[in-house]
């Protein structure tokens, strides 16, 4: 995208006019039987080149209405480094979805003149982030107004458009020294931070953990928080004390292999909210916040931030979002706002924007007990294992390193609908058996597969070849469950590691671990040839359209 392209965008006059027909600040669901909201749809799906075309099915779906809400929140808006206009915003779908998209425009408050654009598109994960594009954008003047507008696709068919209009006063001295201490910004294994829930004691593999104090597979999700900003004027405070009329807000946005959702900050469990941001006992300039990590709390007790609780069948990566508005004095406006996320994408912040790693949730998938091949031949416990271990990865006679383990507690019944948060026994020819969730993957001769898509006379692989699946079938299960993430640094300098041999053998059965999991679920979402098994035609073309619009 060049800034001729700006030039190039077409009716801008819609954008306007929807931007204008929205109340600030407030996501809302779209009706394409308004005349000004259809006019705005068509004009972000032309300026992303979302045409009928390549779009079909949600062209098509612009005559039948808007089926209902997904979350929409504008995480950034103002100037980068070089004085251009620069935005970017989150959309959320939860279950069921199969395809989304957002398109994101950046104008100028007084003329109209677009002055960023960016877009962007997701299959199956259900979280777009979209940020305006930096070598394009132009620069601002005092004000801008910025809109998101995006749409999301159910499995179904059905389609949701939002929206989402914002303005923002520029100024060009409201740079803020933003200093974030926890979560760590130098995690154990970048890029990301992994935060344990269900642990009963420590460990070297993850940056934070807490305990879990009933056996549940619903954890309360916590995030440690800390740090500090120096901002271009003075605090309306006292020295020292929580800031009276700032306004603060968190959520996290948490994704699994069926959608995103939104999760908010819990308030029955994070203590003093409010009160753990102060102005600093001697700046009247700095603001101070410390929801801090205490090794091994639980929702129950935890100075962290607590949010409420979700589901987790194995880890789980989330995106964090925190902004403050704080009062000031003397200043253009009455409030300095700025904020933090977990989410970078290739293009500049604003000054007003700090963003940190992407935090990981880290949970389970094997049954206790399970024994894993180590690299002499012999088999552990995989309760016992830890990183000072190899193991066999069942595939080229590879060993590797374990890195890092997860377990927790898990509970679920045999009748449990969902086949992913199920616990499942399944056995082989030569008696095999292995139990596990239904997420967990299993290696086959065509990839790795969730254990609950198995079915009799499928094939699974071992140490000495394919056997074929007997039989799988959902059991009732209380206890713990674990997982590994095998290759180490030293791995990965040597050239292994890849996603292709991150597996390991448990009970005999190879499986993939934690980061195979992840990139395998990724890999399915993404191949066309494997969606279009679960797609009703009319979505399949729409479905590789949006794979090719996925930016980052």
């Amino acid at each position: 995208m060049t800034e001729n392209s700006l030039d190039a965008i077409a009716n801008l006059s819609a954008v306007s006019k929807l931007f204008d027909s929205l109340e600030p600040d407030t996501p809302a669901t779209l009706d394409p039987s308004n005349p000004t909201h259809r006019a705005g749809i068509e004009a972000a799906l032309a300026a992303a080149g979302r045409t009928a075309a390549r779009y079909p099915h949600l062209h098509d779906a612009l005559d039948k209405g808007s089926a209902g809400a997904a979350s929409l929140t504008l995480i950034d808006k103002g100037i980068d480094s070089g004085g251009r206009a620069t935005a970017m915003a989150w959309q959320a779908s939860g279950p069921g979805h199969a395809y989304s998209g957002a398109t994101l425009f950046a104008l100028d408050g007084d003329s109209d003149t677009l002055l960023a654009l960016g877009h962007n598109a997701d299959v199956g994960a259900g979280f777009v982030p979209v940020s305006t594009d930096t070598p394009s954008a132009r620069k601002a003047g005092s004000k801008l107004k910025v809109l998101a507008v995006g749409h999301s696709v159910a499995h179904s068919g059905a389609a949701t458009f939002t929206g989402l209009a914002s303005t923002a006063f520029v100024a060009t001295d409201t740079d803020a020294n933003i200093v974030v201490d926890e979560p760590t910004t130098t995690p154990k294994y970048p890029p990301d931070v992994r935060i344990a829930l269900g642990r009963t004691s420590t460990s070297a593999d993850v940056d934070y953990w807490y305990a879990e104090p009933q056996n549940i597979q619903n954890p309360y999700l916590i995030v440690p928080f800390a740090g500090n900003a120096t901002l271009p004027y003075e605090i309306d405070g006292t020295l020292g004390q929580p800031i009276s009329g700032a306004v603060y807000l968190t959520k996290i946005y948490f994704s699994t292999n069926s959608g995103t959702s939104e999760i908010p900050m819990n308030a029955t469990y994070t203590k003093n909210f409010t009160e753990k941001v102060t102005v600093d006992t001697a700046d009247q300039a700095k603001v101070v916040w410390s929801y801090p990590y205490g090794q091994g709390g639980s929702y129950t007790s935890t100075e962290s931030i607590v949010y409420d609780p979700q589901s987790l069948v194995n880890e789980t990566q989330s995106y964090f979002y925190y902004s403050f508005q704080i009062p000031v004095q003397n200043a253009p406006t009455p409030t300095f706002s700025f904020a933090i996320c977990s989410y970078n994408t290739p293009n500049e912040p604003s000054f007003q924007c700090h963003q940190i790693c992407n935090l990981w949730f880290w949970w389970h998938c094997l049954a206790a007990g399970t024994q894993v091949m180590l690299v002499d031949g012999h088999t552990m416990a995989i309760d016992d294992i830890d990183n000072t271990h190899r193991v066999r990865t069942g595939m080229r006679d590879q060993d590797l390193a374990v890195e890092a383990t997860s377990r927790g507690a898990h509970k679920a019944a045999a009748s449990e609908p969902s086949a992913s948060m199920a616990v499942h026994e399944l056995s082989t020819e030569g008696g095999h058996t292995l139990v596990a969730t239904g997420a967990h993957v299993i290696a086959t001769p065509d990839g790795l597969v969730p254990l609950a898509d198995l079915k009799p006379g499928d094939a699974v692989l071992t140490p000495t070849g394919p056997v074929k699946v007997t039989s799988r079938k959902a059991i009732d299960y209380d206890g713990q469950m674990f997982n590994l993430k095998v290759a180490d640094e030293a791995d990965r300098k040597a050239g292994f590691g890849a996603t292709d041999i991150g597996t390991y053998i448990a009970n005999g059965i190879v499986v993939g671990d934690k980061f195979a999991q992840r990139n395998a679920a990724r890999q399915r979402s993404r191949d066309i040839a494997h969606a279009r098994a679960t797609l009703a035609d009319p979505l399949v073309t729409d479905y590789a359209s949006a794979i090719e619009d996925i930016r980052y």
